[in-house]
C-alpha cells in the first residue's frame, strides 16, 4: 500500500500543472452546466413573466391607408414589412384604450412634455456653464 501513495505522490508532483489544469476545467464544465440547467428552468416560464410584465395589446387599430402600406393585398405582411410606428391609431389594454387618435390617455403629455423641457433647459445651462471642450488633434504632416 505504501508503493502505491509513494507513487502516486511522485506522479502529483511530476504533473501538477496537469491536474491542475483537469480540476479546473471539470469545475468550468460544471459550473457551464449549472448554468445552462438554471437558465433552462427560467426560460421555461419566459413567455408568462413577459406577458404579466409588458401586458400586450388586445387590439391595434391600425391606418391602412398611408403611402407605404397602399396598395395592400395582404395588409397584416405589409404592415409587417413596411410598417411604422406612427401607423397605429388606437391600442386596447386589457379592454381599455391606452392610446386612442394616437393621443396616450393614460398619462399626461403635456406635463411630461414640460418637465422633459425643463430637464433639457437644465442640463443644457450646466453644459454651458462647464465650458468649451477643446478636442485634441493629431498634428497635421507637411
Amino acid at each position: 500500500m505504501t508503493a502505491v501513495r509513494l507513487r502516486a505522490r511522485a506522479e502529483l508532483r511530476r504533473r501538477w500543472r496537469g491536474w491542475l489544469g483537469l480540476a479546473l476545467l471539470i469545475g468550468l464544465v460544471g459550473g457551464l452546466v449549472t448554468g445552462v440547467a438554471a437558465g433552462a428552468r427560467r426560460t421555461d416560464t419566459a413567455y408568462e413573466r413577459l406577458q404579466d410584465r409588458s401586458a400586450p395589446a388586445d387590439l391595434l387599430v391600425l391606418d391602412t391607408q398611408r403611402v407605404h402600406l397602399v396598395p395592400a393585398v395582404r395588409i397584416v405582411s405589409a404592415w409587417i414589412h413596411n410598417g411604422q410606428p406612427n401607423d397605429i391609431e388606437s391600442v386596447m389594454i386589457d379592454g381599455q384604450f391606452v392610446m386612442r387618435d394616437r393621443t396616450i390617455t393614460t398619462v399626461d403629455e403635456a406635463a411630461i412634455i414640460a418637465e422633459a423641457d425643463k430637464v433639457g433647459k437644465r442640463v443644457w445651462a450646466a453644459v454651458e456653464k462647464a465650458g468649451a471642450i477643446t478636442i485634441p488633434r493629431l498634428p497635421r504632416p507637411k
